[in-house]
């Protein structure tokens, strides 16, 4: 009998499978805050499915005839850590998103993320604690022991003390799903991701547009990343991260919007449905609308896409999957662009340096100025991302605060240095935003800045960075959802357009959800087609008010969820 012959292999096996569940108990009782929160039970692998004994079995058959149990068990152990890990540190096990967000990862985006979780208590306990599980179980001691307890209470063992073992996990108030399927269930939903684009190709051909009035010859939409809005003193915050943005506010320039959300906290979904015409809330396909930069360029404006998270034939981990592969797909890119930058860097400053002088301008035709009548200029910049101390240069003049700024008495200094460099990042940001302004500060243009998402720093619990669950908190809407929406208007612009003005600074208090971004640039535009919608334009005195629901799940309506009083950050 297979089990017979290699017991310590089995035995591992189901012990290495039901970890998660293990946790799950813990947490019922108060000891842990992981696993259980959602009630899908996604997060937790258990004991109730058939791979949980059907998989150690089939190992010890493959150990009956080679080596091939011993090694996929270290294989499962491997799985089984980064499942804890992920949900220790973000709320999510193994997953789809876990698995795109990875395609989605260039060489220096994983070098900084090893740098932040690799020297991590609950990483060293995840890894070294589920290898030295395994290692326990396979050596050739537990095996004998095993063998012995075998041989003598065979059917005690099969069954009595696997049953009772079991048990305690029926109760658990989660569907059951264990690592194996949920690995090969999230691989193949990321295969399946490669006809999103086939989606796209179709929807960039059918696009149409039946005039454009060119109300603002330039249009400039900047895209951050990972922007708390409540670390920003344009949003109330003490330190001063945002001083020349704070003074073309006070200079009437700049209209900063205090209510506005994005409907995922991860770059990906959140891109997609930012320059897609499709509305998340509403469950509408990100691949069905049309993209905005499709819809300009078809209106008669040049669109130049210049990005510090990607470009065409970069390094852009595997490209299809991030949230440019898109955009960056030839048959799209033909359709809707006619400028970019060729290469990534280090720092926005540099992408600005780049672009604003024509030294990394790539194009169709080889066009390198932006000398057209009518323009789109889009900069998807690197902003605040995670490691926050590697998005300024290491230079004096960029290192405005130190841990000493922040009150923060009940963190360590070393979380207080993580607070500091996001408030150094923000302040990085804000002069990357200004030199735009600069830039285009005499040409009748229009600015628009928002990001993709916030980003947790210590706000009200002790994590930094996001977390992909569903059980979604006040403080977690407050830091990961909501962002920073802001219209900044040169003086030409401004002198000329009255009205436009006019509706930008009546609009700046009402609820904006950035999947309607589009509509607000097609509005600025005076673009008339099918793809825009008026009741979607924020700036629209007719702008549809509807409750904005997160991850696009109806029971999480971000309206009922926030709460403007608590978690407030010190």
């Amino acid at each position: 009998m297979p089990i017979q012959e290699a017991p310590g292999l089995f035995v591992t096996n189901i012990v290495l499978l039901t970890l998660p569940a293990l946790s799950s108990i813990l947490y019922l009782v108060g000891w842990t805050d992981y696993a259980c929160r959602n009630p899908k039970g996604e997060l937790v692998t258990h004991l109730l499915t058939l791979t949980v004994f059907v998989w150690p079995y089939l190992l010890c058959l493959a150990q009956h005839h080679g080596q091939w149990g011993r090694k996929c068990t270290w294989g499962v152990a491997a799985l089984m850590a980064t499942d804890i890990f992920l949900a220790v540190n973000f709320d999510a096990g193994i997953s789809f998103t876990a698995f795109q967000l990875l395609m989605q990862t260039n060489a220096g985006e994983a070098g900084e993320f090893l740098v932040t979780y690799v020297m991590k208590a609950s990483t060293l306990l995840c890894f070294g604690g589920v290898f030295a599980i395994c290692a326990m179980g396979l050596s050739p001691w537990i095996d004998q022991k095993l063998k012995t307890i075998i041989n003598r209470h065979r059917r005690v063992f099969i069954w009595f003390i696997v049953p009772l073992y079991t048990m305690p996990f029926s109760c658990l108030p989660c569907e059951p799903e264990d690592v194996i399927y949920k690995t090969v269930r999230s691989f193949a939903y990321v295969l399946s991701v490669q006809n999103d684009i086939k989606e796209v190709r179709m929807a960039t051909h059918c696009v149409r547009v039946d005039d454009c009035e060119f109300s603002v010859p330039h249009i400039i939409v900047v895209i951050g990343e990972s922007f708390n809005r409540h670390h920003s003193n344009l949003y109330g915050y003490y330190l001063d991260t945002n001083p020349r943005l704070s003074e073309r506010q006070r200079r009437g320039e700049l209209y900063v919007f205090t209510d506005a959300v994005s409907p995922y906290n991860f770059t990906d979904k959140a891109m997609r449905y930012m320059i897609s015409s499709s509305r998340a809330r509403r469950g509408e396909s990100w691949t069905e609308g049309a993209m905005f930069p499709t819809v300009f360029k078809k209106a008669g404006y040049m669109v130049t896409w210049f990005s510090n998270q990607g470009a065409p034939g970069g390094s852009n981990g595997w490209l299809g999957f991030s949230c440019l592969g898109f955009i960056y797909d030839k048959e799209v890119m033909s359709e809707s662009l006619d400028r970019w930058n060729s290469k990534t860097y280090t720092y926005d400053g540099q992408l600005l340096d780049n672009t604003l002088n024509g030294t990394d301008v790539a194009s169709h035709s080889g066009l390198r100025n932006d000398s057209a009548k009518y323009r789109l200029t889009v900069y998807h910049l690197i902003g605040q991302h995670v490691d926050y101390k590697e998005r300024y240069p290491n230079e004096i003049r960029y290192r405005h605060f130190t841990s000493n700024d922040i009150r923060r008495p009940d963190l360590s200094d070393d979380k207080r240095w993580t607070i500091a460099h996001f408030a150094n990042a923000t302040r990085y940001n804000d002069e990357m935003i200004d030199r735009l302004c600069s830039h285009y500060a005499n040409e009748d243009a229009v600015l628009v800045y928002l990001s993709d998402h916030g980003d947790e720093v210590y706000d009200y619990r002790n994590h930094v960075g996001r977390s992909h669950s569903h059980d979604i908190t006040p403080g977690m809407a407050r830091a990961q959802f909501e962002i920073p929406l802001m219209i900044w208007c040169s003086d030409p612009c401004r002198l000329r357009h009255h009205d436009i003005t006019a509706r930008i600074a009546r609009s700046v208090n009402r609820p904006f959800m950035s999947d309607d971004l589009p509509h607000v640039l097609y509005d600025l535009a005076g673009i008339k087609s099918p793809a825009y919608h008026r009741e979607r334009s924020i700036l629209q005195d007719s702008y549809e008010l509807t409750e904005r629901p997160l991850l696009s799940d109806p029971d999480l309506i971000y309206e009922k969820i926030k709460d403007r009083t608590s978690h407030a950050i010190q």
